[in-house]
């Protein structure tokens, strides 16, 4: 069962990474953080991936399902991992995202045109139905 859920942990990233990818503006880097190689992911110019294991954290997945702190110190480890990373790029916008999301191809031309908001919130997105295609 491990296997199958990285095979489909797998199939949402390339499927997120390559809507990244499709940007109409490729001003952009992705700084992928994994506690381990993902040698079958799709490989882009813009992409950097960090390799840190968080041992600290280190458990299994079932109680990392459960148990709501941990997730978001897990979570909030790689977030400052990626923006310590990130500061060599001296980028005008961060853009957090996971491995199930979608990026619209406009994205980063929207960002780049929006020079009066210093910080946004998504906080709410389509839901995406993969069988239906909608």
């Amino acid at each position: 069962s491990t296997i199958r859920d990285l095979n489909a942990s797998l199939a949402l990233l390339n499927r997120t990474l390559n809507s990244i990818y499709s940007q109409t503006n490729q001003n952009f880097r992705v700084i992928l953080i994994s506690p381990f190689s993902l040698p079958e992911i799709a490989d882009d110019p813009s992409l950097e991936v960090c390799v840190r294991d968080f041992p600290e954290l280190a458990t299994s997945a079932q109680a990392l399902a459960q148990d709501r702190e941990i997730r978001r110190l897990d979570k909030g480890s790689k977030y400052k991992i990626g923006l310590e990373l990130a500061e060599k790029h001296y980028p005008d916008w961060i853009f957090f995202f996971d491995l199930d999301d979608l990026i619209h191809r406009e994205l980063v031309d929207f960002m780049l045109q929006q020079t009066d908001s210093d910080v946004w919130l998504i906080s709410k997105g389509l839901i995406y139905d993969q069988k239906a295609d909608t």
